[in-house]
This record gives C-alpha cells, structure tokens and sequence, in this order.
C-alpha cells in the first residue's frame, strides 16, 4: 500500500493512493492528522469506482483546517465485509491557512484594583 500527495495553494490537495484489490472495498476517505491525534476530513468518496488498484482524487482543503504539520492518512473500508485498511503518506503535510489570524500577543497585564485584571492585547482575533 501506498501514498502520494501534492498540494497547490491555488488548485487545492491532490492525493494518490495504491494498493491491492481496492474493488473490495466500498469508500476511501482522506484525512489531515495533527500530532495531538485530531483528525480533519479532507475527502471521502462513497465508493471505490476503479478496480485497477489505485484511485485519485483532487480537492479544496477546508477553511477551518489550522496552520500546522500533519500526516495525510487515507482509510479504505467496506462496511459489507467489516475490512478497512489504512495508509500513511510518507512525508508530513506542512500548511499554512491564510485565513487563519495572527495569533494575539499580551503586553502586559496589571491589577486593575477592583478585582479586575488590565490586560493589553496586540492582534485580537475578534
């Protein structure tokens, strides 16, 4: 089993997966792992349509996917006969949202004397 993946900022991830006997299963679906383990779906298809062991694919990455390094995992599965098989791309997916804010910087925080803190925020998100 094997991986492969490009990704353009203007064209979006292409992803390109082999294997043996891929009819055997019914859907693959292509996901972003970040090194805490939380998964973002990338892509899934309902069905494996071509029988010649491999299938690809070209989509838009989400909006809310976060700035950060991952690893592209795609899962075949057949619900039919309970199989699923995983595959892990060989390099890690370094992304950068453009969308993403820049994260806000504290300056400086003092008793505001009443039971109250004065913070002083740089680059708030809101």
């Amino acid at each position: 089993d094997y991986l492969d993946y490009s990704y353009s900022q203007a064209k979006g991830m292409t992803a390109t997966w082999y294997g043996e006997q891929l009819a055997m299963y019914d859907s693959v679906s292509i996901y972003a792992v970040s090194a805490n383990d939380e998964y973002t779906p990338l892509y899934e298809t309902d069905f494996v349509a071509n029988t010649t062991d491999w299938g690809t694919a070209t989509f838009e990455l989400p909006a809310s996917l976060r700035s950060g390094t991952y690893d592209i995992m795609v899962v075949a599965s057949s619900e039919e006969n309970s199989l699923h098989d995983t595959v892990y791309a060989a390099d890690k997916f370094v992304y950068v949202n453009p969308n993403q804010p820049a994260a806000p910087s504290i300056s400086g925080a003092k008793l505001g004397g009443d039971y109250t803190v004065d913070v002083s925020v740089a680059n708030p998100s809101r």
